[in-house]
């Protein structure tokens, strides 16, 4: 199988163990959450569940990208923490990929609607220089997510007339918004955090937050567990 496919079998994880009832998969690439329902255990649910589930609909879903498949579930910490490793070494790879193209040169960008299943009028549209907000898929990961399924959540939207360049709004952009989120949105900006941002769900990497009494702008990662300098609570609490 080719490399380029990797990362969109990777984020197939997401929506397919989310069809299971009583689980709830969030987030992507090395922050990923996943929670089983206390009913879902009393049904029966164990982990090698996830092995079968995955293998089965990934087999259906892209079997003709790939001939065999094998599903493995680490539970010690010390091997998680080593293949975690591993596993950056080739995210960083990916990123490295498009680091020299820019929002300016190219004319399409792609959709990611697979958080949809939850977040029903969430609708990404990924540029070189903006990931999907999850991490998981760049430009590059949709554009052959594209290829692989033409009719599938990473469709092609073609930037159209600049609206603004300074906030980065573009005709071609917010003409799809508004049919991928059913009328729920019509527009938004690429490069604001006031003026009307991208929206999101719950699989977000980072939250920011302006901070107007020094002037400034707070990130906060996914995994961060204490209260903030703006004494809000962490952002997944």
């Amino acid at each position: 199988m080719q490399e380029d496919y990797e990362p969109i079998l990777e984020r197939q994880i997401h929506h397919l163990i989310n069809y299971a009832q009583g689980l709830m998969h969030i987030g992507q690439r090395d922050i990923a959450w996943l929670r089983v329902s206390k009913q879902a255990v009393e049904k029966g649910f164990k982990l090698s569940d996830i092995g079968t589930i995955l293998h089965a609909k990934l087999h259906q879903d892209f079997g003709r990208i790939f001939d065999k498949m094998q599903i493995k579930l680490y539970t010690e910490e010390d091997k998680v923490k080593e293949i975690v490793e591993k596993a950056k070494a080739v995210y960083g790879t990916r990123d490295a990929r498009i680091e020299g193209m820019t929002d300016e040169t190219t004319d399409i960008y792609y959709s990611c609607t697979l958080c949809q299943s939850f977040a029903p009028s969430h609708v990404c549209v990924i540029s070189p220089e903006r990931t999907g907000l999850c991490g998981s898929y760049n430009w590059m990961d949709c554009k052959a997510a594209y290829e692989i399924s033409p009719t599938g959540p990473n469709q092609p939207v073609p930037k159209g007339e600049t609206i603004d360049t300074k906030l980065g709004q573009w005709k071609g952009v917010n003409e799809f918004v508004v049919k991928a989120s059913r009328g729920k949105i019509d527009h938004y900006n690429f490069y604001s955090l006031v003026n009307d941002p991208m929206t999101t769900c719950g699989c977000c990497e980072c939250i920011a937050a302006i901070l107007p009494l020094c002037n400034g702008i707070m990130t906060v990662n996914r995994e961060y567990m204490e209260a903030t300098r703006g004494r809000s609570p962490p952002p997944c609490s």
